[in-house]
């Protein structure tokens, strides 16, 4: 059993929420509707006042790809 399996659902997206209330935005992007990790993400950036923005995977992906961030 690796140390991954041992955490919950819960107990990963409860520190999922903790980071995400350190950072000064969140980025949605794909099918996140369909997550209820996304769910909960957006929910806390909404009542903490995070801006939210919501990109297409193509741009995303455009710039991990870029020889710019390297």
């Amino acid at each position: 059993v690796s140390a991954a399996q041992s955490f919950t659902y819960r107990t990963i997206i409860e520190q999922c929420l903790i980071l995400l209330s350190r950072c000064d935005r969140l980025l949605l992007c794909g099918d996140w509707q369909s997550s209820r990790g996304c769910w909960a993400e957006y929910a806390l950036a909404i009542s903490r006042r995070i801006p939210v923005e919501e990109w297409p995977v193509e741009k995303i992906q455009k710039i991990l790809c870029s020889d710019e961030t390297h």
